[in-house]
């Protein structure tokens, strides 16, 4: 899968989040209290987190980048997920990284695009990225 194809993948989720999200609203307007996963997808729902979040860690905007990771780690989704992990490997912050993969692996969000995803090649030096891969089956 290439860059564009990644990226275009992730508009066209956060497109469909966005309706959700609006659906959700309409029909629950009377609700005045919303739980942070609600918030954290409403910021999804404008467009930015999963593109903005692996551009932060890219610039080296490590706090933006480490907001928009905690965000998204709120949010029960495998591109929000992936997009955690990836934040987490660029930023060099194995530990975090892989906090959040392992239960999303457990789930079987997206494997093989994980370990086609090039934000996420900083783990596949980890120990612990090895043999989660190894226990399911995978080689890296």
């Amino acid at each position: 899968m290439t860059h564009s194809c990644t990226i275009v993948a992730r508009w066209n989720w956060i497109r469909r989040s966005r309706r959700r999200i609006c659906a959700l609203q309409r029909r629950n307007s009377n609700s005045v209290s919303t739980t942070k996963s609600e918030r954290a997808a409403s910021h999804l729902g404008r467009g930015g987190l999963l593109l903005k979040g692996p551009l932060a860690a890219r610039r080296g905007d490590a706090g933006r980048a480490r907001d928009i990771a905690q965000a998204l780690a709120a949010v029960d989704s495998p591109w929000a997920t992936i997009t955690c992990v990836e934040i987490y490997a660029i930023l060099g912050d194995a530990d975090r990284a892989m906090d959040v993969l392992e239960p999303a692996v457990d789930r079987r969000f997206l494997v093989p695009y994980m370990l086609r995803n090039p934000g996420v090649a900083p783990l596949k030096t980890v120990p612990r990225f090895r043999s989660m891969m190894q226990r399911i089956g995978l080689s890296v």
